[in-house]
């Protein structure tokens, strides 16, 4: 990962306690963090923000993930890891590669999973700020 430069990932998913979780672990360590909740968004998230990284749930609200990531594929060739309500299998698996992802995680999810993809994809990130002592 360039030090001058710091990351930013797109996070598509139509919750917003999931996006808030992970824009709050994203930002401690020093990740720029840009959420979308729809196709539109992610879309509008491309042009404007240039993402590093996206991860991107498989249900956007009346959106799929699936299209998500091929709108996301016509603009760019950012890495992708995509997140599921249900469960990983083969055939998920399978999809996901063929369309370009990195990796696919079911919810709930540890935020240090992702981080540990995202590091695994960028190298190793900075330790997470921690809150000043009082």
């Amino acid at each position: 990962m360039d030090e001058a430069k710091a990351l930013t990932v797109l996070i598509a998913d139509d919750d917003p306690v999931i996006c808030r979780m992970l824009e709050h672990a994203l930002q401690k360590r020093r990740i720029n963090a840009l959420s979308a909740d729809s196709i539109s968004a992610v879309e509008a998230a491309l042009k404007t923000g240039k993402p590093d990284a996206a991860l991107i749930d498989l249900v956007l609200g009346q959106d799929s993930g699936w299209e998500a990531l091929s709108v996301l594929r016509r603009h760019s060739r950012i890495p992708v890891i995509l997140m599921t309500g249900g469960a990983v299998n083969e055939e998920t698996e399978k999809d996901a590669k063929l369309l370009g992802a990195q990796a696919v995680v079911s919810k709930p999810f540890e935020v240090a999973e992702i981080v540990r993809l995202l590091s695994d994809l960028f190298g190793k990130f900075p330790p997470p700020l921690l809150p000043p002592q009082a």
